[in-house]
């Protein structure tokens, strides 16, 4: 956010003031949120202009209820500075691992039955001449 003598910050939102006016919310060097009018507003390139000058910008009163942060340099640039800053972000859902079902012992192999004659199993008795 540009004012015509130099940067005045970046751009947090939009909010109605006291008299039902919309101003623009900026978060200047310091940390602070201020409101900016939206006399002569425009987009000049990448940069949004406003008729506000850094010397009123720094003498105007931080927003009540604004936490002071301090600038991140680690925040990337809005895409469009025309976006809508009060446009709400897109959330997604966090990765949910499909839930594993539990593992169950395996199963051992059904046996065929075996002839009690030709069976080398001692529990089983040897098998009666038929005849």
């Amino acid at each position: 956010m540009q004012g015509p003598d130099g940067e005045l910050g970046k751009l947090e939102g939009v909010q109605t003031n006291a008299s039902g006016a919309q101003e623009l919310t900026v978060r200047g060097a310091d940390g602070q949120v201020r409101a900016v009018p939206l006399n002569g507003i425009r987009q000049e390139g990448e940069a949004v202009k406003v008729d506000y000058t850094k010397a009123e910008f720094d003498a105007a009163a931080a927003i009540a209820g604004e936490a002071s942060a301090t600038p991140d340099a680690t925040t990337p640039p809005a895409d469009d500075a025309m976006t809508s800053p009060t446009a709400p972000e897109p959330t997604t859902a966090p990765d949910a691992a499909e839930p594993t079902p539990p593992t169950l012992p395996a199963e051992p192999a059904p046996t065929e039955p075996t002839d009690p004659a030709t069976s080398s199993d001692p529990t089983t008795p040897p098998a009666s001449p038929q005849g």
